[in-house]
């Protein structure tokens, strides 16, 4: 993400949920974005579910529910999506009601149910796992950025486009040749 993005990015999540939060909340996204880039899918997938627990507290910041504290424990994700999915419409936009918990859900819940906090099968899921886990944060960046930008409707655009953008390795294997 540009430096130009990140702040206008930042800027519009802190707007809603704070400094603290919003830092934290690009923090991991960068984490995660490093994590995969250097071929660390595990801790990639331990980013994403760190990535939810900010995005799961902007939600809650935008919908005006009590936000928990950090250090706290969330409620268990599905507890947490039925009461963002309750918030009234005229409180708070569908997406931090709705779109974006469901998709946090997927990747908070990676973290617990698939081979990365625990031990899983011996064909591991972690490359695919922390695939969808780059796209779904991006995503969820991109939707706060969309929600919350301050910045001219053009320079959202091309910050929400970057953030949607494919990601390929600059090295990569194909079989046993690098």
């Amino acid at each position: 993400m540009s430096h130009v993005a990140r702040q206008q990015a930042l800027a519009g999540i802190t707007a809603v949920a704070g400094k603290d939060l919003a830092d934290r909340l690009i923090a991991e996204y960068d984490e995660i974005l490093k994590r995969f880039a250097s071929g660390d899918h595990r801790p990639t997938e331990l980013s994403g579910g760190r990535f939810a627990e900010a995005a799961f507290r902007v939600c809650q910041a935008a919908c005006r529910l009590r936000v928990t504290p950090i250090g706290k424990q969330l409620p268990r994700s599905d507890l947490l999506c039925f009461q963002l999915e309750n918030v009234p419409a005229s409180q708070a936009d569908e997406s931090y009601r709705i779109h974006v918990p469901r998709a946090l859900r997927t990747i908070y819940d990676f973290r617990n149910k698939r081979d990365v906090a625990h031990l899983g099968t011996a064909v591991s899921p972690n490359f695919p796992d922390s695939s969808l886990v780059i796209a779904v944060s991006g995503w969820v960046l991109a939707e706060f950025v969309r929600l919350t930008f301050n910045c001219s409707p053009g320079e959202a655009q091309l910050i929400v486009d970057s953030l949607a953008d494919r990601r390929i390795p600059l090295v990569w294997r194909t079989g046993g040749f690098r």
